[in-house]
């Protein structure tokens, strides 16, 4: 059960992260640093970018306050400030990816438990994993391409791994709490990148916050819940994992910035923003129910992974395939 202590540091993270998106809001144009429309662009007027600023300081401030991993904080800080450069005036592609390598590395190594439940050794558990988690700190930073999607994202895997502790799981309540505190300050956030935004994460927000949710999810799955960690972000892992192949196989570089992902081209085909996120959040409540459905094991544990990756193609291939064409509205 969660603590009144817990509560109060949960709603002091909303808060400070609402305060400090909104400072933001007038901080960032008065620097430049403003996201511009482009013709990879989905969105239509200038929108300031580097609202995730507030949502890690709030994060990474009362992660230190709860005495969590140093490793962890000091990783996120490191990858915040990088990012906060890159966002700036750009840094070139292998220093951001040493960062990344040297920071998950470390978090690894230091990482209790097996991730596959005893099925590799450590060393070979570690070395498969380090680019795992490399890629999913990039993913989170790739499908961070309209509205509120990173918000849903976040809150859906944070709220489904307590949601999970509730379920009778023997999930440790700190990393509950942890993930709570990543989710109040994403709802902090929220109130200013619902649609039509007022302000963007910027890879600040999105690649630290990678790196917060994938060692989330490994350390639920080092914790025995291996099923449910791969089942939660399984929209984001299909999408992102499909269009990084579809990139690749076009040859073309896919560290630069794109409009391919299945959930920008149901934009682009005339969906709005708000319509493409309610679907995404839509399936991934439904992956909480496959989530807690795996904890029931043997046959239940594999069932529900396919059912979940299924679906989260279906729901891929329908954004593609099915979207209505019709013309955006100002600002969609």
């Amino acid at each position: 059960m969660l603590t009144t202590y817990a509560i109060i540091i949960i709603l002091s993270v909303l808060l400070f992260s609402c305060l400090g998106t909104f400072g933001l809001t007038r901080l960032l144009p008065m620097i430049s640093l403003i996201d511009h429309p482009n013709e990879r662009s989905n969105h239509t007027v200038p929108v300031p970018r580097g609202g995730g600023i507030a949502v890690m300081f709030a994060v990474i401030g009362f992660l230190i306050t709860l005495g969590a991993p140093s490793g962890l904080i000091l990783g996120l800080f490191v990858l915040a400030v990088v990012s906060f450069c890159d966002d700036i005036h750009g840094v070139p592609i292998h220093w951001r990816l040493y960062a990344q390598v040297v920071v998950v590395t470390t978090l690894l190594i230091n990482l209790d438990g097996s991730i596959t439940n005893h099925l590799l050794p450590f060393w070979a558990e570690r070395l498969l994993f380090i680019p795992i988690l490399v890629w999913f700190v990039n993913l989170y930073n790739f499908m961070d391409g309209i509205d509120e999607i990173t918000v849903v994202e976040t809150c859906t895997i944070g709220g489904g791994i307590v949601f999970l502790g509730l379920a009778l799981m023997p999930i440790p309540l700190h990393l509950q709490i942890e993930a709570l505190i990543v989710v109040a300050a994403m709802l902090g956030f929220w109130l200013f990148n619902r649609h039509p935004a007022k302000i963007f994460l910027g890879d600040v927000g999105s690649i630290p916050l990678g790196l917060m949710v994938g060692f989330l999810l490994l350390r639920v799955a080092a914790n025995g819940q291996w099923a449910e960690a791969l089942i939660l972000p399984a929209y984001y892992m299909v999408d992102g994992s499909l269009t990084l192949l579809n990139r690749l196989i076009k040859r073309e570089k896919i560290w630069q910035a794109h409009s391919q992902h299945a959930y920008q081209i149901a934009v682009r085909r005339g969906n709005t923003h708000s319509e493409v996120v309610q679907q995404i959040l839509a399936l991934n409540l439904i992956l909480i129910s496959l989530a807690v459905l795996a904890g029931q094991g043997g046959i239940y544990k594999i069932g529900s992974i396919l059912v979940a990756y299924v679906m989260a193609l279906v729901l891929r291939w329908s954004f593609i395939h099915t979207s209505p064409v019709k013309i955006l509205p100002p600002n969609a």
